[in-house]
């Protein structure tokens, strides 16, 4: 009983996904995309400050503290 409700949880994710989805707009689609270059961007570079009115403080310190690690 238990493989088969596994079996149909993992079958069933797919439709559980599509559910939590929300449709945007065309102005915030393209917010969103500039805003996740500008991320990449300041990744690659490994400088933050490119990004930091993008964040809130305590998400750069975490995001920091990640590319402080890659980069050990």
């Amino acid at each position: 009983m238990i493989i088969r409700k596994k079996r149909d949880w993992l079958a069933r994710r797919h439709e559980r996904a599509l559910s939590r989805t929300v449709t945007i707009d065309d102005a915030t689609r393209e917010r969103f995309e500039e805003c996740f270059y500008q991320i990449e961007a300041a990744w690659t570079t490994n400088d933050l400050s490119l990004v930091a009115p993008l964040m809130t403080p305590h998400f750069q310190r975490q995001q920091q503290r990640i590319l402080n690690r890659y980069q050990r």
